[in-house]
């Protein structure tokens, strides 16, 4: 690997992945808490087997980069005293049931996201067989998926799909996300009728506008109607 682990964004190819994984990571550690009320911090590690010249990936839930500077000096001296273990190429894992609770907590995660996405607000198409996946962009959770579509001809083709709503929704318990689904899409008709009527009214005024120049134009060619 080269010397500068880390030194730029995510490369395109992990992005999507490593931020699915940072939001299962965070609930699983820290469940429905956010913010400075989250007990445990983590950062996770991504770079190829296959490639000598590249760059480590990383991401945390939030840990500050001295603090995470300082772990990494830490773990070095620590690593370069032990001998490492390795099991038929692959490093033993500590406990192999984190790893499954972390899986499942991920799909379970995903179940929650398709329920929020195909519900009355969003009215997505996915389920399970397309394959999603969830990534964070600000406050919002983005569902992603690949949509099949047929054409004329008896082909096809994949479509990309995605649903976005806020991340609050994902978090929340089960007993206070119908009513804020509710509440959600309730603001979101509000919403769509109060920009309808504004269109309306903007639609209303060219036409008047409209009128009053060809009265005018008619006047002027013709003359004023006595």
């Amino acid at each position: 690997m080269s010397e500068k682990l880390g030194d730029g964004p995510i490369e395109p190819e992990y992005f999507r992945k490593m931020n699915g994984a940072a939001l299962a990571l965070d609930h699983l550690f820290n469940g429905e808490a956010s913010g400075d009320a989250r007990e445990t911090g983590f950062v996770l590690l991504v770079f190829p087997f296959d490639k000598v010249d590249c760059r480590c990936n990383f991401i945390s839930n939030g840990a500050d980069r001295k603090d995470v500077v300082k772990l990494f000096r830490e773990f070095a001296a620590r690593f370069e005293e032990q001998p490492e273990m390795w099991n038929g190429g692959a490093r033993q894992m500590s406990d192999l049931e984190d790893l499954r609770r972390i899986v499942a907590n991920y799909e379970s995660l995903i179940m929650r996201a398709i329920a929020i996405a195909t519900s009355g607000p969003f009215s997505s198409s996915v389920e399970w067989d397309n394959n999603p996946y969830i990534t964070l962009e600000n406050d919002d959770v983005v569902l992603s998926w690949n949509q099949y579509e047929s054409d004329y001809y008896g082909g096809g083709y994949l479509r990309d799909e995605e649903a976005r709503f806020p991340i609050k929704f994902l978090l929340m318990p089960d007993e206070e996300l119908t009513p804020a689904l509710q509440s959600f899409s309730k603001e979101k008709r509000e919403q769509a009728e109060k920009v309808r009527r504004a269109q309306d009214l903007i639609a209303a005024e060219r036409a008047e506008a409209y009128e009053r120049a060809e009265f005018a134009r008619l006047s002027k060619k013709y003359g004023a109607p006595k």
